[in-house]
Order: structure tokens, then sequence, then C-alpha cells
């Protein structure tokens, strides 16, 4: 697995939570996964983590604090190294291009894809941290 052994979902669906904790379970049980269901509860799990996860699934409708504005802080709050290091992948619905737009000029290590994640999918994105 290398260096990966946590990941942060932050959804505000309990069942999308609950599908995407179990693939990743099932396929890398080595791996800790970790929910919060909004941006706010997710930035704090963040900064009071022992171990900074490397990877956050992020949805970006929410109540609270959404994506965008989790994101916003989240670039605000690293340093350009750890941003490196903090890749976050957005899960949405919304396939609209001003939402990639907005996103990436938020944050500059993330991907966009559907949700929910597909097996290939995932393997694919953790296959990434295998090489580094």
């Amino acid at each position: 697995m290398g260096k990966l052994t946590n990941i942060l979902i932050i959804d505000d669906n309990d069942a999308t939570n609950h599908f995407h904790r179990r693939l990743i379970e099932k396929l890398y049980p080595e791996v800790n996964v970790h929910l919060s269901e909004n941006g706010k509860v997710g930035f704090d799990f963040f900064v009071d983590a022992e171990e900074k996860p490397k990877l956050i699934f992020l949805d970006l409708n929410m109540p609270v604090m959404d994506g965008f504005e989790f994101l916003g802080i989240l670039n605000a709050y690293l340093t350009d190294e750890d941003k490196e290091n903090t890749n976050v992948v957005i899960l949405s619905s919304s396939d609209e291009d001003f939402d990639k737009e907005r996103t990436t000029k938020l944050y500059p290590n993330l991907s966009f894809n559907p949700k929910p994640l597909s097996k290939d999918k995932l393997q694919e994105i953790i296959g990434e941290f295998d090489q580094n």
C-alpha cells in the first residue's frame, strides 16, 4: 500500500459514505477510513489528526460547510509542500464545467470524479500512491 494509511471521506449522504467505506475496507483493509458529514467536521478532523490523510474524497454540496468552502480553508491552512502530499478527489453528481473550474482555482492537487466510485476507479486512484 505504500504511504497511504488514512482516507477521509466528506459527504452528507450516509448511503454513499457506507458504500465507499465498505468498498475501501474490502479492497484495502490496511487503510483507515474516516467519515465526516460536512466540510467543518472534516476540516476539524483533518487539523486534529495525528497522521493527516493523504487522500480526501469530497462532496461539493453539503450543509454547514460545503466542499468549496472546505477547499478554500484547506488551501489556506496547508503549506505548499503539504498540498503536494494531500490529494483531494471531488466526488459529485455534478458534471458542470463551472464546478470543475471553481474547485481547481480553490485547491491545486485535485481530481474530479462522478459518484459513486467504482471498484476500478478506486483502484486507479489508490494505485497512484503505490507509485510514490
